[in-house]
């Protein structure tokens, strides 16, 4: 006999049925929770100067047709198909499918500067989303596309990150092209 039963017989509680059905109903609360918002808990900056990695904070959705837009992204039944990485790398080989990526970043190191930095030099598309002032602005890079063109001249990619008055922040990379598809995410602060 466990000690819960046990307990139950001598104080008179609960009974372990409603128990279990009670745990069950907490787990599969948090099970759908976590896949209607399609994130878990933000990362949160803390100190100036550090590095953080962010692979397998990051949620996933591989675009298996290969045609959302990222008006389509933000669509609820969209953010139910993110998924957690789960990963300390993200890395998946020479998928030739558009992988959209969405991390949640909060930030309590105000008032450090902070960017997103993908060392990966040899991605041929990478479209980066972060609201300012309220819409959503796109930022390009890629392999193919000249530094001069870049907003930030880097060997890899980097995007500075707007934290506004709202916390935690949501941003948004896809990342398209033939070539093997490694997308290390780091923020840095600058």
């Amino acid at each position: 006999m466990g000690f819960i039963t046990k307990l139950d017989r001598i104080c008179g509680l609960v009974p372990m049925r409603y128990l279990t059905k009670s745990f069950l109903a907490i787990f599969l609360f948090q099970l759908t929770w976590f896949n209607v918002n399609g994130q878990g808990p933000a990362t949160t900056l803390t100190e100036p100067g550090q590095t953080y990695q962010l692979d397998e904070h990051a949620t996933i959705l591989i675009d298996s047709v290969g045609y959302l837009t990222f008006e389509q992204i933000l669509d609820p039944d969209q953010q139910k198909r993110f998924l957690p990485s789960g990963k300390k790398s993200l890395t998946f080989g020479y998928l030739n499918k558009p992988i959209w990526i969405k991390l949640t970043i909060a930030n309590s190191a105000k008032p450090a500067t902070w960017y997103l930095e993908i060392p990966a030099p040899y991605l041929e598309y990478v479209d980066f989303y972060q609201r300012k002032e309220g819409r959503w602005t796109k930022s390009s890079g890629g392999y193919y596309l000249p530094h001069s063109e870049k907003e930030i001249s880097h060997t890899g990619f980097s995007f500075e990150l707007n934290f506004g008055e709202q916390e935690p922040i949501d941003v948004y990379v896809r990342v398209a092209g033939n070539s093997p598809k490694n997308i290390p995410l780091f923020v840095v602060e600058k």
